[in-house]
């Protein structure tokens, strides 16, 4: 932790940057909507139901163990979506859509809840006014149980054998499983930019949870462990959404020789003490052919930490160099941006 009062303004202190009047842009700091759709089950998960022979599922009786597995698979889209949306509101300074408002559209338009052709993505974008749509699958969830005598059943017709024989499980994954039933799952998200229709960022993550020890098939323990697993292969991708929707600001002050720095951008923007925050150097570059010009952002060759507890709009940060001409270019006005967030 720094006192910032404790650092005096000296000469060098007062340096500042004269912004290109054409990179003014690169400064915007609109707050972006983001719109997040189920996620689309594409797993052979029901037939591991189907075969288990499952009907009772959360105090309920079904007619068949299909007509289970739609309200579970529905389950697992919406789960992955919810805990998708906290995520992003995590990373601050963006705006998720709401869901009664998506809902209304997805039902005036007849979309589908899980929205997997990236064309209707887009159409469904533009009629909510978000500038990104965040679609996602479920590609895998494995059940498979482990013999607390560390050994696998082999199959001899009982429920459990049946289901441990659906899985084969990775070697890589070998070393984290743990006696009883081992469930794991793989996830997909792409997000698209409505303006373009491009997908901008796709991150697929693997996860691994236990559902007890029990060796029969209990309905409940496993969906409760897909839904754990399926939680944090969703948390692994936070990272991801962080990078691409990062928070920029710009230095206000400096003090101590330029040891520390006051950025416009705290609490409401998801900075917290400790994050990484890169400063940039804008330049203007031309085309030798065209003539044409354009603004490029390259990091400085250093870092800068997030050492008090930020306001709602500022934070004090310790810059992470004392090299005098890396520091010529830290000026009043320098560009930051927050850096990829690992919480």
């Amino acid at each position: 932790m720094i006192d910032p009062s404790l650092f005096e303004v000296s000469a060098i202190d007062s340096d500042t940057f004269n912004l290109p009047s054409k990179c003014q842009y690169l400064y915007e700091q609109d707050t972006k909507i983001i719109a997040v759709t189920d996620f689309e089950d594409k797993t052979s998960f029901k037939n591991t139901i189907k075969q288990s022979g499952s009907i009772r599922y959360n105090n309920r009786s079904y007619s068949s163990s299909e007509h289970l597995y739609k309200d579970i698979s529905a389950q697992f889209g919406e789960f992955a979506r919810g805990a998708l949306e906290s995520g992003i509101v995590n990373i601050g300074g963006v705006t998720v859509a709401a869901r009664a408002q998506m809902d209304q559209i997805l039902r005036e338009q007849e979309f589908q809840m899980t929205i997997a052709d990236p064309d209707t993505a887009v159409d469904f974008g533009r009629l909510l006014g978000a500038q990104y749509i965040i679609t996602g699958t479920i590609d895998n969830i494995n059940a498979s149980y482990t013999d607390p005598m560390n050994y696998e059943y082999e199959s001899d017709g009982s429920t459990e054998s049946i289901i441990a024989n659906l899985v084969v499980g990775a070697l890589s994954y070998a070393a984290n499983t743990s006696a009883g039933w081992n469930i794991d799952v793989e996830a997909t998200m792409n997000v698209i930019d409505v303006s373009t229709g491009e997908i901008i960022a796709t991150k697929r993550e693997r996860a691994k949870s236990n559902a007890g020890d029990a060796p029969g098939f209990d309905t409940e323990q496993i969906i409760a462990g897909a839904k754990k697993a399926l939680g944090v292969a969703i948390s692994a991708m936070t990272p991801t959404l962080a990078s691409q929707f990062s928070p920029k600001g710009y230095i206000n002050e400096l003090r101590g020789e330029k040891s520390i720095a006051l950025i416009n951008i705290g609490t409401n923007n998801g900075v917290n003490i400790g994050d990484t925050i890169q400063p940039y150097e804008i330049t203007v570059r031309r085309d030798f052919i065209s003539g044409r010009e354009s603004c490029v952002m390259t990091p400085l060759g250093f870092t800068t930490t997030v050492a008090a507890t930020p306001e709602s709009e500022h934070a004090w940060v310790k810059v992470n160099t004392s090299d005098d001409e890396k520091l010529k270019k830290l000026q009043i006005g320098t560009l930051v941006q927050r850096t990829e967030v690992k919480r």
